[in-house]
């Protein structure tokens, strides 16, 4: 079995895609741990952004999918 572009291209959408779900996993137990108030709004700041990447990412490459 041969390495296509195509293959390339899901295995580049799959570490760009992982990268920020690991981000919300680890910065959600981050947050459940945490135990200064102030470090809150950054944690589920990052938390939303990752979210937010997530759904333009698919959107943008939902046709390799």
């Amino acid at each position: 079995m041969g390495f296509s572009v195509r293959r390339a291209k899901n295995v580049w959408f799959m570490g760009t895609v992982h990268k920020p779900d690991i981000t919300v996993c680890v910065n959600s137990y981050f947050l459940e741990k945490v135990e200064d108030e102030e470090v809150h709004p950054i944690i589920e700041w990052t938390i939303d952004t990752s979210k937010e990447n997530i759904s333009i990412m698919r959107e943008l490459f939902k046709h390799l999918i």
